[in-house]
């Protein structure tokens, strides 16, 4: 939830979830995310491209800085 004049990760901003209008912005999130979760099941060329894409991330976070490892650094496995 992202509100005006409250900082995010505060207590402010965690009481503010528990209003109303925070209870409506959670039930838009959920909406919003079950709606993607749907779409990319139901689409084959769509949850490849979201498997291939998350398997490139996934080497990037293993390497440091994104550099994938070279002869001279050698090669873990």
């Amino acid at each position: 939830m992202k509100s005006p004049g409250l900082p995010l990760h505060s207590r402010e901003l965690a009481a503010a979830t528990v209003s109303p209008r925070g209870e409506k912005m959670l039930k838009a999130a959920t909406r919003s995310m079950a709606a993607t979760a749907l779409e990319i099941l139901t689409d084959s060329k769509l949850l490849r491209a979201v498997r291939e894409d998350f398997a490139r991330t996934q080497e990037l976070i293993a390497t440091p800085r994104g550099i994938p490892p070279g002869p001279e650094r050698g090669m873990r496995g």
